[in-house]
């Protein structure tokens, strides 16, 4: 074998050596796809208008935006996250907004654990210890699972979405959804 391939293939082994320790060495892969019952928790498309009622009075919230956030990738050493994924979305009526954020829902691949933050509240889970945020209820021999935050001030139900909340002292219970065409925007990688 002449000396120019051979000093071809030991630069291909090294520089293959080089870019497999860089990668492997400080890039995690996270193999799961994003957990598809945050949809089911709240089946919304950015559009939508979810229309709850109280005693007295209706409220129309339309869904501002609804973004999906799932790492493929991160970086072992940068320490913002492993397998982190989530949802944001934003319900805006005319005079008020409710901000959802839903993170690492059963995702043991994450470093953040999984909480649940509605506004100003939140229900979090330290996945560490196996508990549970989601609890179930049976309705008329229907049993249904829901998440309770702030002492029912947000009722949350896997189906529904916002089943019912508080404000200004009345509560508001979900009636129906108008549905849009509107998509529900996608990111990933936002750890890299």
């Amino acid at each position: 074998m002449k000396t120019g391939i051979k000093i071809f293939i030991a630069s291909l082994i090294v520089l293959s050596a080089l870019i497999g320790y860089v990668f492997f060495d400080n890039y995690g892969i996270c193999w799961k796809p994003i957990n598809n019952d945050y949809f089911k928790w709240f089946p919304y498309s950015t559009g939508d208008t979810i229309v709850f009622k109280s005693d007295n009075e209706e409220k129309k919230y339309i869904v501002g935006y609804y973004l999906t956030q799932h790492n493929n990738t991160y970086l072992k050493k940068a320490k913002c996250g492993c397998c982190e994924e989530g949802i944001s979305l934003s319900l805006r009526s005319k005079i008020d907004t409710i901000d959802i954020n839903f993170e690492n829902f059963r995702n043991p691949g994450n470093c953040f654990g999984e909480y649940l933050t509605i506004g100003k509240y939140m229900v979090q889970n330290d996945t560490n210890h196996n508990e549970h945020i989601v609890q179930a209820k049976k309705e008329n021999n229907i049993t249904r699972e829901y998440i309770s935050i702030q002492k029912d001030t947000f009722l949350i139900t896997k189906n529904i979405g916002l089943s019912s909340f508080i404000f200004q002292n009345k509560i508001f219970y979900f009636q129906k959804i108008i549905k849009s065409n509107g998509e529900i925007t996608k990111q990933s990688n936002y750890c890299n």
